[in-house]
Order: C-alpha cells, then structure tokens, then sequence
C-alpha cells in the first residue's frame, strides 16, 4: 500500500498534477508589467471584493440570523477600510493614475436629461432639493408629526380595511 501511494504521488509529479504554490502578489497575474497596471489591477480587486461583500450584506439582511449578519457587515466594513487604506497608501504619481482612472467613468446623467437639468448649473454635492414626482399632492399637504399609530399588516388586511375583494 506504501510503495502504491509513492508511485501515484511519482505520476502526479511528473504530469504536471503536482500543487503549484499560489502567491497574492501582483506579479503572479499575466500580462501585469508596470507600476501603474498593478495599481489599477489591485484597485479593481478590492472594489470588487467590496462590492460584493455590500452585495451580500444586503440581499441577507433580512433573511440572515444576527450572527451571519454580523458576519457580513464585518466583511462589508472590511472591504471599505482595505479600499480607502490602500488609496491612502498610495504615492502621488500612483494616486494620480487612480485618480485619471476613475474620472474615466461617464457621469450618469439620466435624472438631469429626463428632467432638463443642466448638470454644470447644478454640481453633484450641492443641497438642492429635487421634488419628487412620486408624491401625491394629499401627502404633501397632510401634517403626519402628530401620528404616533404604528403601521401594519398585509396586503390582505389592506383590501378588508378597504372593503375591496
């Protein structure tokens, strides 16, 4: 059974089935030659990582128990800090190349066209107040600081509340 086991451990070593040692470093992904590359590769890495670590934080969190929540929003807090640590890590001229990367992405402008907005007479970080044009004139009107009823139910006791069925 001995000599069995070294002649398979001798036929995976030579057919290529033998573990290869795998390295976290940059250098280790194909066609990765520069400085700048890598900075922009390890970027979309832990981007990536963090949006999927906030994917999972919120498709669970109703449906997780308190334990794999915590799991999940420990994971999503991570991935955050990773992300701003290593911007923050970086050298002015890798920061630069970060930045030139990030400026390529197109500003989603739906909102401005659909409303004829001109987005350069209205900046990103301004206090506008744009109305929304899902609430009904009745809700605007209504003054609902003094109702303290808790709401619920489902759709069913909505129908019987209504009278509709």
């Amino acid at each position: 059974m001995n000599q069995n086991f070294k002649n398979k451990n001798r036929y995976r070593r030579n057919h290529g089935h033998h573990q290869k040692a795998q390295s976290n470093s940059m250098t280790s992904q194909p066609g990765v030659q520069n400085s700048a590359e890598k900075v922009v590769v390890r970027y979309d890495q832990l981007q990536e990582a963090h949006i999927q670590a906030r994917k999972k934080y919120y498709d669970f969190y109703y449906r997780a128990d308190p334990q794999q929540l915590d799991k999940f929003e420990r994971s999503f807090d991570r991935t955050l800090v990773e992300l701003r640590e290593f911007e923050s890590r970086l050298g002015p001229q890798d920061y630069q190349i970060l930045k030139s990367k990030r400026d390529n992405y197109h500003l989603d402008l739906t909102y401005s066209t659909n409303h004829q907005l001109d987005p350069e007479k209205y900046p990103m970080d301004s206090d506008l107040k744009i109305e929304d044009p899902h609430t009904l004139e009745s809700q605007i009107k209504c003054d609902f600081s003094n109702d303290k009823e808790e709401s619920y139910g489902n759709a069913d006791d909505y129908k019987k509340y209504k009278g509709i069925e």
